[in-house]
C-alpha cells in the first residue's frame, strides 16, 4: 500500500490532467466500445480514488495495464506512469494470475 501512496502522490505532482492525456493516446489505437469503458474506468479512478480498487477488479482494465506496460514506448510514455501501471498490474486478478503463470513457466524450463 505503501507503493501504492507513493505512487499516487509522484502522480499527483506530474498532475492528473497530463496522466489521463497520456493514458488516452494509448487507448486511440484500441476497438472504440473497448476504448470507451477504459476510458471511464480511468476517469473514474481518478476522480474517485477509493473506487480504484474495485476499478482494478474488472477484467478489461487488467488487460489494458497488460497492454499498456508491454508496450511501453521510450520517450513517449513518462516512465512514471508506466511505473505505476507496473504497480497496479501487481495487484489485479489478471496481474497475479500472470505472475503465477510466468512463475511456472520458469520453472518448467529448468
Amino acid at each position: 500500500n505503501a507503493t501504492v501512496w507513493n505512487a499516487y502522490l509522484a502522480l499527483s505532482a506530474y498532475g492528473w490532467p497530463r496522466v489521463y492525456r497520456r493514458v488516452l493516446e494509448h487507448t486511440r489505437t484500441m476497438p472504440a466500445a473497448e476504448r470507451r469503458r477504459i476510458n471511464v474506468s480511468i476517469k473514474q479512478a481518478i476522480r474517485v480514488p477509493g473506487q480504484a480498487t474495485q476499478i482494478l477488479t474488472e477484467s478489461h482494465v487488467g488487460r489494458f495495464l497488460q497492454n499498456y506496460v508491454d508496450n511501453e514506448v521510450v520517450g513517449k510514455n513518462p516512465s512514471l506512469v508506466v511505473a505505476f501501471a507496473k504497480t497496479l498490474l501487481e495487484r489485479t486478478t489478471y496481474g497475479k494470475v500472470k505472475k503465477v503463470m510466468d512463475n511456472s513457466k520458469k520453472r518448467a524450463k529448468e
